[in-house]
C-alpha cells in the first residue's frame, strides 16, 4: 500500500469514528458512481437580503449556485455564488454551504446548482504543473432531485403582515414522524419551517443527521421553503455536536439569533444542555456556563434594540422553556440569564418543546413544570413530540395556532388574545 492510499484509508477510519471535523470527512466514498447531489438542497437562515443553500454531494467537488429573477432587475442576468472558505479558496468537499446575498425583499428567484468533481489538484499529485487541477464530471441541477420541482424561493417582504409557519420538535430520529407532520397539507401556506430541537438522540455521525430527520425535512421543503433551527439539549451531545453549524449555518455564526418576517420579530434562544457542566452526564466536556453568560449579554442587547421594540409582534423560540424547574444553582442561573430578561421584553408569545407533551400556559399563570413559584408574563405554547404546531399571524394583528397530529387531525384554532 502506497503512502497516499494508506493516508486515505486512515482518514476514512478516523472519519467514521468521528475523530475529525465534518469538513475533514469529505472523501470520495463513491469512486465509481456518477456525481450527484446526495442530500438536499435546503434553504437556511433566510433573513434580510441573504439565504444559505446547503447540500451534499457523493464525491469531492467545488460548487456554485447561479441565481436569476424575472422581477428583480439586478438578477435579470444570473449571478453566481461560490462555496468558498474564509481564506478565499473554493471549498473542495462533499458538504456545501453557499450564501446568496443582495436579494430584494418580496422578489422571487430561481437558482441552479453546479457541482464539478475534483479528482486531484497540483498539491496532491506528483509531477503536476503549478495550479493544475484534474476535474471529473460536471453536474447542473435546477430542480429538487427527489421530485424535480424547480428550485426557487421568494424573499420575505417587510411590508407583509400575514405570516404562517410550522414548528416540529422532539422527534428523536424518527424520520417517519417528520414526514407525517411536514405533509403537503400542513406546508401549503407555510412561510417557513422551524425545527425546535431534539431532532436526534445524539449527533453521533453525519449519516444519522440525514437518515434520522433531515432528509425527510429537506424533501418536504424541496429547496423552496426556508428552514430555521433552534438547537435543543440533545443536539449538544455526540461526536458531531461541534459540527452543528457546519450543517445548519446561521448569519451570525451562533446557535442563537434573530430574524424578521413582516412586522414580526423572531428571537431564537439556546439554553444548551438541561444539566449543569459538572454533572456526570456532561462528562466534563461542556462549558455551557460561559456559553449562557455570553448569550445572555447578547439577549439583553437584542431586547433593548429599536428593531425589537418597534416590532408589532415579538415571538421567541426556545427548545427548553427558560424557567427554573428546580431551585439548584444551574436552574436559578437559567432563570436569571434568560427568563428575567424576557419578562421585561413585552413578548407576545414563547414557543417551546422539550417535555414531549403539548400544553399551553396562559399569561399570569404559574408555569406548571416549575418546582418553585414562577408566574409567566406572556403566553407559552409547548409543542408535543407527535405534533406539528401551526401558527398564523393575520393582517389584523391576530395570532392563532393549532396542533396537528401525524394523522392530520387538528385541534381547533386558538386565538392568542384569549391566553393573555
Amino acid at each position: 500500500m502506497d503512502r497516499k492510499t494508506f493516508l486515505k484509508a486512515v482518514s476514512v477510519l478516523f472519519a467514521n469514528a468521528g475523530m475529525v471535523s465534518a469538513f475533514a470527512t469529505n472523501l470520495n466514498i463513491e469512486k465509481d458512481a456518477a456525481i450527484k447531489i446526495s442530500e438536499g438542497p435546503y434553504l437556511l437562515s433566510m433573513d434580510g437580503d441573504k439565504v444559505c443553500v446547503v447540500f451534499m454531494t457523493n464525491k469531492r467537488a467545488v460548487a456554485s449556485v447561479a441565481v436569476s429573477s424575472q422581477d428583480d432587475k439586478n438578477f435579470s442576468k444570473s449571478k453566481v455564488f461560490f462555496d468558498s472558505s474564509p481564506t478565499g479558496r473554493k471549498h473542495i468537499g462533499t458538504l456545501h454551504t453557499i450564501w446568496l446575498g443582495n436579494l430584494a425583499a418580496g422578489k422571487s428567484y430561481s437558482y441552479k446548482i453546479e457541482i464539478k468533481e475534483v479528482l486531484e489538484y497540483w498539491e496532491t499529485y506528483k509531477g503536476a504543473k503549478y495550479g493544475a487541477t484534474k476535474f471529473g464530471e460536471i453536474l447542473e441541477c435546477d430542480a429538487y432531485p427527489k421530485n424535480l420541482k424547480p428550485l426557487k424561493f421568494r424573499m420575505p417582504d417587510s411590508k407583509e403582515s400575514e405570516i404562517s409557519f410550522i414548528v416540529v420538535n422532539d422527534i428523536h430520529q424518527s424520520p417517519k414522524t417528520a414526514q407525517n407532520l411536514l405533509n403537503l397539507q400542513n406546508l401549503t401556506s407555510a412561510d417557513f419551517i422551524l425545527l425546535n430541537g431534539d431532532m436526534l438522540n445524539t449527533y453521533q455521525n453525519e449519516s444519522i443527521i440525514f437518515n434520522g430527520f433531515m432528509r425527510a425535512v429537506s424533501d418536504a421543503a424541496y429547496g423552496n421553503i426556508p428552514i430555521f433551527y433552534a438547537r435543543g439539549n440533545h443536539e449538544c451531545r455526540g461526536k458531531y455536536a461541534e459540527a452543528f453549524l457546519d450543517y445548519f449555518p446561521t448569519q451570525n455564526g451562533k446557535t442563537y439569533y434573530t430574524f424578521v418576517r413582516g412586522d414580526t420579530f423572531f428571537l431564537v434562544i439556546d439554553v444548551g444542555e438541561d444539566k449543569p457542566d459538572n454533572s456526570g452526564e456532561c462528562g466534563g466536556i461542556t462549558d455551557f456556563d460561559s456559553f449562557q453568560r455570553e448569550e445572555s449579554e447578547w439577549l439583553k442587547a437584542v431586547v433593548e434594540s429599536r428593531e425589537f421594540k418597534d416590532a408589532k409582534h415579538r415571538i421567541v423560540f426556545s427548545h427548553i422553556p427558560p424557567f427554573e424547574s428546580a431551585s439548584d444553582a444551574y436552574n436559578r442561573a437559567i432563570g436569571k440569564r434568560f427568563r428575567e430578561v424576557l419578562d421585561e421584553a413585552n413578548l407576545d408569545l414563547m414557543i417551546c418543546a422539550h417535555w414531549h407533551k403539548r400544553f399551553i400556559v396562559r399569561a399570569n399563570e404559574k408555569f406548571p413544570k416549575s418546582k418553585i413559584d414562577i408566574t409567566t408574563k406572556y403566553p407559552i405554547v409547548i409543542n408535543g413530540n407527535k405534533d406539528a404546531l401551526k401558527v398564523e399571524i393575520g393582517d389584523d394583528s391576530s395570532i392563532r395556532f393549532a396542533f396537528v397530529n401525524e394523522k392530520g387531525e387538528s385541534t381547533e384554532w386558538l386565538d392568542l388574545n384569549n391566553l393573555r
